[in-house]
């Protein structure tokens, strides 16, 4: 017979493993947003402000203002690609860089996501383009 501890214990395990599995889900989104060129959804998890930086230019946006910078950003560099090239998590924050390039030729952009946690869900905090070291 199993003890109501030992289901608590299984209880608990399960959702871990299920909140860890939603979490992944956020950055994925995330990345698949930015590999489609959807800015209202590479925005959808932003706090209420999000530092952005395009080819060095930096700056606080809100979610709003930041939609429109991406919707710019796509129209002039649309997306053919983007490949997750690293990513790490701690407890409160969680980094990803990818490959990105563009249907204009352009070379490879690299891209830094850096998401917080904040009231148990994972937030886009910075979105950093730029080209690459290599490119």
């Amino acid at each position: 017979m199993v003890s109501l501890q030992r289901i608590g214990a299984m209880i608990l395990c399960l959702a871990f493993v299920l909140h860890d599995a939603r979490a992944q889900d956020t950055m994925d989104e995330l990345l698949s947003a930015l590999a489609t060129g959807d800015a209202e959804a590479v925005l959808a998890s932003s706090e209420e402000r999000v530092e952005v930086a395009l080819m060095g230019q930096g700056r606080l946006f809100t979610g709003r203002q930041a939609v429109h910078v991406f919707k710019e950003f796509f129209r002039r560099y649309p997306p053919e690609s983007l490949r997750k090239e690293n990513e790490m998590r701690d407890a409160a924050n969680w980094f990803a860089t990818a490959r990105y390039t563009s249907t204009q030729g352009d070379n490879a952009l690299c891209v830094y996501v850096s998401m917080q946690l904040s009231e148990d869900r994972w937030r886009l905090a910075t979105l950093n383009v730029t080209q690459f070291a290599d490119s």
